[in-house]
């Protein structure tokens, strides 16, 4: 009996040590990290509505934080680049067309992470993160 809560305590031991030098051994992250159009998990049906973008100048900046986009609702004009950039934890940039389940844009973001989404139609989309959706992290995109 005391051989089997040795191994156990062992066993837990060893694990919080594991966890404990994960959480220690931390790279540094990259300040503009911008996803490819390909790690949005592309689907079968191409969408232009709102497209992922490497580069370019953006007119507004939606930061992620305190589980919020701030500012949670924009308004854009067609053609124009908005930049996601997460502040802090770890957030989904999801665009939906209003009216429609299959997003236009939907990458995860961790700490220190930015994406830039050029909006090239008319219309009004929804800004979610899938992940905190039920915190009220939601927003509102218009484009003019």
């Amino acid at each position: 009996m005391i051989c089997i809560r040795r191994v156990y305590l062992i066993s837990v031991l060893l694990l919080l040590a594991i966890f404990a030098i994960g959480c220690v051994q931390q790279s540094k992250p990259e300040v503009k990290e911008v996803s490819t159009p390909e790690e949005q998990g592309a689907h079968e049906e191409s969408h232009t509505e709102a497209v992922v973008v490497n580069e370019g100048e953006p007119s507004v900046t939606v930061n992620l934080k305190n589980f919020q986009f701030e500012p949670s609702n924009i308004e854009t004009e067609k053609g124009q680049i908005v930049e996601f950039k997460n502040i802090e934890g770890k957030h989904t940039v999801t665009i939906l067309e209003s009216g429609h389940d299959e997003p236009l844009v939907d990458v995860v973001l961790t700490e220190d992470q930015s994406v830039l989404v050029k909006f090239n139609e008319q219309g009004s989309y929804d800004l979610v993160c899938r992940f905190h959706e039920n915190a009220g992290m939601v927003g509102k995109i218009v484009v003019i």
